[in-house]
């Protein structure tokens, strides 16, 4: 008894380090994950299989391998709904979200962002509650359910720590792009613009340079052809740049 409850202990240990792996480098998270899941699988340990196909479903999404993805997400949610650990089946749904995503299931992904946005309330998981909303507008905007994505987006902006600038700027350029494909292009060209002064505040370039060609977008439909290819060539001249430097 005394020796399954430290191999027990031992499994769930390497999982919460591989978890952190996964993130940091997917290729070794994958490997060594998959390694913990056949240890725990020789001992029947049910939370320790979860957790080795909850890394494995987060390393594949990373990797791009999606149907292998798929696969240990839709195993994982079914251990962590039998044992009822609800931590880690909101974490499985967030991953298995972004998978759908990818497969371009808009209507099941919504129904799993639900499901995980449920869950992340239950448990008073804040940064969840935020990241999974701005998944949830992401999906109901793909959906074509503009009023949907910009109830969810809105909340995700009110919860939002505004020194946050990272995550400001990636969902007010959602919001942007709900407008957008709204027909509501001054509404949209503002929240581009909010969005491109902070990521400029974050050196996020790459979603600097999506604004200024949604911002390029705008334009066009006002009919200001030279400010909108004026734009497009600065965005075009940013790519150039990242992509010699990425060479060197």
């Amino acid at each position: 008894m005394i020796k399954e409850i430290t191999l027990q202990g031992e499994i769930d240990k390497l999982n919460a380090e591989h978890l952190i792996l996964c993130k940091n480098n997917p290729k070794d998270g994958f490997y060594k994950s998959n390694q913990i899941l056949k240890k725990a699988e020789s001992f029947k340990y049910s939370k320790g299989i979860g957790e080795s196909l909850r890394n494995l479903a987060f390393s594949s999404q990373l990797l791009g391998l999606i149907p292998e993805g798929y696969e240990y997400a839709n195993r994982a949610v079914k251990i962590f709904e039998e044992i009822g650990d609800k931590k880690n089946l909101a974490h499985v749904y967030h991953t298995l979200g972004f998978i759908l995503d990818y497969l371009d299931n808009q209507a099941k992904r919504l129904e799993i962002n639900i499901k995980c946005l449920e869950l992340s309330r239950e448990l008073k998981e804040e940064d969840w509650i935020i990241r999974t909303l701005n998944n949830t507008g992401d999906c109901h905007t793909k959906l074509k359910s503009y009023k949907e994505a910009i109830k969810c987006f809105t909340e995700c902006l009110d919860l939002l720590n505004r020194e946050d600038t990272f995550m400001y700027s990636v969902v007010t350029c959602n919001l942007g792009e709900v407008y957008y494909c709204n027909e509501q292009i001054k509404e949209a060209a503002s929240h581009f613009e909010l969005s491109k002064n902070n990521a400029i505040l974050n050196n996020s370039k790459g979603i600097e340079i999506t604004n200024i060609l949604f911002l390029s977008k705008c334009l066009f439909k006002q009919g200001e052809d030279d400010e909108a290819l004026k734009l497009l060539k600065e965005a075009i001249s940013q790519i150039e740049e990242i992509h010699i430097k990425s060479k060197d």
